[in-house]
This record gives structure tokens, sequence and C-alpha cells, in this order.
């Protein structure tokens, strides 16, 4: 019966200032795990190995009685013929060979050591992938677009004849620069009007809140090697990657939150470089100057990437964006109706609303547990449109101090 050796990325363990990776050594067969070994901070030498397999042979795990396997299944030539050296008076063959078993038992070691909720992201792509990721953003931070766009407004972007996304610049006064990932506008629109809200009434920030809102939030931050997952840090780690501020990394990351709506399905990691990258053209397209306008279109390596900015969240209007009756639900069986196009805003929409209201104003839109849009700050910020809501149940809207149920329906003909 073969043995097979083989070594995997364990947890994240305490070291002497920060958090290290563990590694586990193993070595198996088809009756189970005859030996490992465990180490923080590096990966285990071909020494250590060589001595993991003595151990075995004569200390096994179980109540075996100690043994010797005539073949000795390692993942590679290289470490093969290194341990072929080591263990040359031992009478076993050591061979490249499959190492399923090992496999099989790392997995049980991650999910038993291992102190992660999320799942790996970056080690479920191409390493080349990565790698390209990584060059994007070194670029991206070393041309410091925080400086040049805004900090109140948004990208929009489309890859090929895809679905429009929308990103933010983030870095402003120097802080926790990078980028934000929004699925569509309308998840724009709920981060940004509760945000407002809690502005409003003078709430302490609570970010679990604006996650939740937005559904499913992305970003790339600088961020220390332990916010990863450690299959993808020690990805990162083989694959030489750099951080590009003192001990800081470039890491992509998906926020989560009981969502008040369902979550989108997450960015590839394709998506982010093509972002990186995007921006870091339109910088050297607009040298030395505030960004104001920007309608390009780029092929990065035959992919098409196409931005607006600012964006309006009109970006993905249907050639028809139709005609919508907007019911307002007032106590006591009243109810106000107003019919307007497809692309009215809900800004336009509470102006129109303060008509039968000459005392009270229109504060806001929501749904169920989240704002859509509030009345603060002026009307210029994201708001959504009427067909961005035509599909939304649970609307309502604030007038004065008091809360209306809101529909939305089609016009009839």
């Amino acid at each position: 019966m073969p043995w097979e050796l083989g070594e995997g990325v364990a947890s994240w363990v305490q070291g002497d200032e920060e958090p290290v990776l563990s590694y586990v050594a193993l070595i198996a067969d088809s009756a189970g795990i005859r030996r490992f070994s465990l180490k923080g901070g590096a990966r285990h030498t071909p020494e250590d190995l060589a001595l993991l397999v003595r151990t075995a042979a004569a200390y096994p795990l179980s109540a075996a009685p100690p043994a010797r396997p005539s073949i000795l299944h390692v993942a590679d030539d290289r470490l093969a013929h290194a341990l072929r050296e080591m263990v040359s008076d031992l009478p076993m063959q050591v061979a490249a060979g499959p190492t399923l078993e090992v496999q099989e038992a790392l997995r049980w070691f991650r999910i038993h050591l291992g102190n992660q909720e999320s799942s790996p992201f970056l080690s479920a792509c191409a390493p080349a992938e990565v790698a390209a990721c990584f060059d994007a953003a070194e670029r991206f931070y070393a041309a410091r677009p925080w400086q040049r766009f805004a900090a109140d407004t948004y990208v929009a972007m489309r890859v090929n004849d895809g679905p429009w996304a929308f990103l933010n610049v983030m870095g402003h006064n120097e802080q926790e620069p990078g980028i934000v990932f929004f699925a569509d506008w309308l998840a724009v629109c709920r981060f940004v009007a509760n945000l407002d809200l809690e502005a409003t009434l003078g709430l302490p920030g609570n970010p679990d809140r604006l996650v939740a809102a937005a559904a499913g939030l992305e970003a790339m931050t600088l961020c220390p090697l332990y916010a990863l997952h450690p299959e993808d840090a020690d990805l990162v780690l083989r694959l030489g990657c750099r951080p590009v501020r003192d001990a800081l990394y470039p890491l992509p990351h998906r926020y989560e939150a009981e969502p008040f709506v369902p979550l989108p399905p997450r960015f590839p990691l394709a998506t982010y470089t093509l972002a990186l990258e995007s921006i870091v053209k339109v910088l050297a397209g607009q040298p030395g100057r505030r960004i104001r306008k920007v309608e390009v279109a780029y092929d990065l390596r035959g992919t098409r990437v196409e931005l607006r900015y600012p964006a309006r969240g009109d970006e993905d209007a249907p050639a028809d964006s139709g005609r919508y009756r907007v019911t307002v639900l007032r106590k006591r069986g009243k109810a106000i109706g107003i019919e307007a196009g497809g692309d009215c805003t809900l800004a336009d929409l509470a102006c129109e609303l303060g008509l039968f209201h000459t005392r009270s104003l229109v504060r806001g839109f929501g749904q169920g547990q989240s704002c859509l849009w509030q009345n603060v700050g002026g009307l210029s910020g994201p708001c959504p449109r009427l067909y961005h809501l035509r599909d939304l149940e649970a609307m309502w809207v604030e007038i004065g101090a008091s809360r209306h149920a809101l529909q939305i329906t089609p016009a009839s003909s």
C-alpha cells in the first residue's frame, strides 16, 4: 500500500507580532493519516519532510505496528528527487504520483483548524490572473487617482455588452485609498441614502447597515495580508506579490451583512483588474488636472471596457423607459396619484408630491428596512429613477413625520 506525502496551508496563527500562516505536512494512505507536522510562519523544508517520513515509519499515529511502504508518492519530481537522497537508507521508492488521500486530509485540517468564515477567492483563479490584478493595483496606487476624482462621484463601467456597474474612487484625505464596486445604480443609491439617514439623525456609523443596504458591497483596499483567507494569502506569497504601502497589500473584499435585498453575484477578479487599468488610462489621458468628464471605451487584451464619468444613473436606461403610475396610500383611505415617465427620479417625484403637501416636506423614500433616497443636501446626489423601482415591493415615502405606502405600477395606455 503506497504512502502519500504532501503539504498545504492550514490557518492563520498568532506570531510574535502579528498573525502568520501555518502549514501542515502529512503522510497518509487509504487507512488514514499516518503522521503530520504543523509549522508556523514558513513551509516545511525537505529536511523537515524527510524527518516526518522516518517518524511516520517508526511511530505511526494509529495502533498499527511500525512499518515502511514500498513506495512513497509526492506531488512533484523536484521534491521526489530531494527526498530520495535523504531517505536513501530506507527500503522504499520515492516518486511523483497521485496524492488524493493527502489532499482529502488537508481539506479536513483546513476545516478543523481554520477560523475563516469566508471562502477562498483568489486561489480559485488562475495564478496569472491574480498576478495581473496585483500588477494593475500597483500602478493604480502609484497614480493616486483619489487626488483627481471627486469624492462624492461615481464611475459607470461596462465590460463588453454586460450590465453597467458603478465604481467610487476612495482615498480622499489619504484615508482608505482604493476602489469600491456597486453591482448597479440602485445599490449606489441605497448606500448613499442610508449614509445620509445616519448623518441626518446624528447616529454613529453602522457599517453593517450600509453593507446590508448596498447588498454585497465590494472593494479593493490596503490591508495586511492576514485579512485574506489563508489559501489566498499563501497564493499571494508564492506569486511574490508585493505590498504597495508599508506592509499593506491591495486586497479585494466582499463585505456582507444580513442583506435587505438579494445578494448579486460577486465581481470576477478580472473585473477588478479591468477597472484598475481603465482608471489609470483615464489619468494618463488627462494628465495633471481634475477629472471632470469621461466617455471612453478601451480595448484591454481583447475585452471592451466602457467608462462614463460622472455617472448619472441613466446608463442602464432601456430604449423605452415607459410611463408609471405612482400612488401614495395615505391614512384614512385617501390616496395621491401621479403619472410620470420611467426616467423620472425620486427627487423629481418629491418635488411633485410637495405640491400636495404645502406644509410638509417629502423627507425620503425607501423599501422595507432600506432607504432609497433621502431629501438632504440638495437634489444632486445619487437618485433612482422609476424604471429602477418597477419590480420592488413594500416601498414607502416619508412625508413630514409619517410614512405612507408607495406603489409604482405601469401606467394604463
